[in-house]
């Protein structure tokens, strides 16, 4: 059952890659833009919905009210005055541009003020 566990969970893993990759490729290959920080705005959105019930008392899903618009805002904000500028400057431009800010989120500002609560 082992053997049939590593094969069934590899294939998955495999097919993720394989997703995510072609995912990319497209967005690549339509917008030739490959921004890689989406899951840092995903995370980033995470806390400010934490922060949002903490603060509210809002119910988690509630919560989707204030975070909807910030997190549209700054999006857009990151799309017009970052992303727009790199893609009018030739092919190679706009590779590094939407590069994560979490490649140092050991050593910033996020687990310095989460220390505490995640344990």
């Amino acid at each position: 059952m082992t053997w049939l566990n590593i094969i069934v969970q590899g294939a998955l893993l495999g097919g993720f890659y394989a997703l995510f990759a072609i995912g990319l490729s497209m967005s690549f290959g339509i917008m030739r833009l490959v921004n890689i920080a989406h899951g840092d705005l995903i995370v980033l959105s995470a806390y400010v919905a934490l922060v949002a019930t903490w603060y509210t008392g809002f119910d988690p899903f509630l919560s989707l009210v204030i975070v909807l618009p910030v997190m549209f805002g700054l999006g857009y904000l990151l799309q017009r005055g970052l992303l727009n500028q790199t893609l009018s400057g030739g092919l190679l431009p706009p590779l590094p541009a939407p590069s994560p800010p979490s490649r140092g989120e050991r050593e910033g500002p996020a687990p310095q003020a989460w220390e505490g609560e995640v344990g």
